[in-house]
């Protein structure tokens, strides 16, 4: 290809653009004293404006890659030597965070330079970056007193709320000059999108994720609402592994059955899972103190394991799966009813130990102390189905608006899977003697009833399959 020199010489004066942005930083840092934060997120935000330089200038392809290239290596260097004192992170070298900016200016122009429709929504995607996280981060480091931590990275509410309100800005201003139909709403959903990304994304690497999951969003907006929740969903695991709610194999476990659920049913199948996840971790630890007297009983505890997701939510994700082959209205609501089946259960588990009558016991019929495998109580019944009730009727309403006779079938499902629960846990679970002579889940030397292999995950798997079962064969 023969070489374009008024291209070239274009592509040349973008690379200018921002040599002296570059050089402008880290002159306010050096000579003025700019605090290193400020001055770095000066670059960082004029930086973003090279898009709009190089859209006006740079016609082909190849010209505006070569710019991004150089930037990469460039960035690259310096992270590596210290080159540039303004755009490093103070400290050492902790992230490639510029590295990958620069990365993502090659992406998107590789993926949107010669349809002008993308390549204004990697505008947006570039300016969310520039000024959302750029703002973010002087706001939130010089006004942020209330902060949490997340991933690994510290953020504060001032900062977020940058995010979000500089996010939505400079979407809305790119979607109105392109005439979008719904660039107020949308604006809001990838700003939604972009701060979350921000929060939680580490080492630098929302400056990938950013911008290229808000530029896929801007093309797909169909997709925005599955985005925002699964985002959601990957900062709930992040903080109940942090909390200790989940070991680390279970938060890998809840990552992929989230992730298999969203791809398949989109935001009603993950909005029953999420509801069932949040509300039986937050219920492990309500009256913590007063549970723990059945600790030795239960096999299981609040700290699941990849075994314990999978029982839980494997049922679901086979479900899952058949809806997205065959697209039938009935294996949708079975994945719904398999997790108002498993939240049923958790609900009726963790508050009917707190009733102060005993329960009464299937295999005797006769009243046993609280926490007994295979007990039950008419408080335990109501809490079944409230369970099965909270996860059933907003998932439903998502996929199906007011369909009542499905949300009513389905919350049914959930309180049946609970009784097979129970009823498995009765006359089938492993049941053995520790070794204070008390009966206890956890496996032990002494077998007293069951089976050895039929253990608390195999009873969930069993009352959740049933529960399914019963809501494919009533809503077919």
């Amino acid at each position: 290809m023969p070489i374009d020199f008024t291209q070239l010489t274009y592509s040349a004066i973008t690379v200018l653009f921002n040599v002296i942005i570059v050089v402008f930083g880290e002159f306010l840092y050096l000579k003025c004293r700019w605090q290193h934060e400020n001055a770095r997120k000066f670059i960082h935000i004029g930086v973003c404006h090279w898009w709009i330089v190089t859209s006006f200038l740079v016609e082909s392809l190849y010209y505006a890659l070569l710019p991004t290239i150089l930037f990469t290596f460039l960035n690259y260097a310096s992270y590596r030597w210290q080159l540039v004192k303004s755009i490093e992170r103070q400290g050492g070298k902790q992230d490639l965070g510029t590295v990958y900016y620069a990365l993502s200016l090659f992406i998107l122009v590789l993926m949107s330079w010669e349809n002008s429709y993308r390549q204004n929504a990697a505008l947006i995607a570039i300016l969310i970056l520039g000024y959302g996280d750029g703002l973010a981060a002087i706001t939130g480091k010089n006004w942020g007193r209330i902060t949490f931590s997340i991933m690994g990275s510290t953020k504060s509410i001032v900062g977020c709320t940058t995010m979000f309100i500089a996010s939505c800005s400079a979407a809305y201003i790119v979607l109105r000059i392109m005439n979008h139909d719904h660039a107020i709403y949308l604006s809001i959903q990838l700003a939604i999108v972009a701060t979350l990304l921000e929060a939680f994304t580490p080492k630098g690497f929302d400056n990938l994720s950013v911008p290229l999951i808000t530029y896929v969003l801007v093309l797909y907006p169909q997709f925005v609402h599955v985005a925002i929740l699964s985002l959601f969903a990957v900062a709930i695991v992040a903080l109940a592994h942090q909390k200790k709610s989940l070991t680390t194999s279970g938060a890998i476990a809840a990552l992929i059955v989230g992730s298999i659920i969203a791809f398949c049913t989109r935001e009603a199948g993950l909005c029953a899972l999420l509801l069932f996840f949040v509300s039986s971790s937050l219920l492990s630890h309500i009256c913590k103190k007063d549970k723990r007297v059945f600790d030795e009983k239960f096999a299981k505890t609040s700290h699941r394991d990849a075994y314990q997701v999978f029982a839980n939510g494997g049922v679901g994700v086979i479900f899952a799966f058949l809806y997205f082959l065959y697209g039938e209205n009935m294996f949708f609501y079975a994945v719904i009813a398999s997790f108002a089946a498993a939240n049923a259960d958790t609900w009726a588990t963790e508050l009917g130990v707190l009733n102060k009558g005993k329960p009464l016991c299937l295999r005797k019929l006769s009243r046993v102390p609280k926490g007994t495998s295979g007990a039950v109580s008419a408080m335990g019944f109501a809490y079944s189905f409230l369970g099965a009730l909270f996860v059933a009727v907003p998932a439903v309403y998502i996929y199906d608006n007011n369909n009542l006779q499905a949300m009513f079938i389905i919350s049914c499902g959930g309180l049946l899977g609970s009784v097979v629960d129970s009823l498995c846990g009765a006359f089938l679970q492993a049941v053995y003697c520790n070794d204070k002579g008390e009966e206890t889940e956890k496996e032990q030397e002494q077998l007293i009833r069951g089976f050895r292999w039929v253990n608390n995950e195999v009873v969930n798997i069993l009352g959740i399959i049933l529960g399914s079962i019963f809501v494919i064969l009533l809503l077919r």
